[in-house]
């Protein structure tokens, strides 16, 4: 009967010891605020297709680079309506041939009409937040 006692005793501390361990060995998860946040995707699009800028307007947030992309069968030159001595009298001018594709970063707030040199009738807007 002593036996069953001593092995009585000795589960318990053993129970009581994996216990102890299995408390000092937890892992602890970041506190909300200590989580990073998900930048959000700053990327957006503009197709070019029968000579029409799709979308024609585009609202985005500071720093995101809009990408042009050519998939008609001219070759465009999207021009900036605003004058400013940084390229070409215009914050960008750049030109695409069919299925190219060129993007430009828009880091300040502010509304950025453009069209295509070529073909002035086609027009777009991005509107920087």
């Amino acid at each position: 009967m002593r036996a069953y006692i001593v092995q009585g005793i000795l589960l318990l501390l053993l129970v009581a010891s994996l216990f102890v361990i299995g408390a000092g060995c937890e892992q602890q998860q970041p506190k909300e605020e200590e989580k990073q946040p998900e930048l959000p995707r700053l990327q957006a699009t503009v197709t070019i297709k029968n000579f029409t800028f799709n979308p024609q307007e585009l609202r985005v947030n500071a720093g995101t680079k809009v990408t042009w992309i050519n998939e008609g069968t001219h070759i465009h030159r999207i021009t900036n309506n605003q004058l400013d001595d940084t390229l070409m009298g215009g914050l960008f001018d750049i030109s695409i041939k069919p299925g190219e594709q060129v993007s430009y970063v828009f880091n300040k707030p502010g509304t950025y009409p453009y069209h295509c040199h070529l073909h002035p009738n086609m027009k777009g807007t991005v509107i920087v937040e």
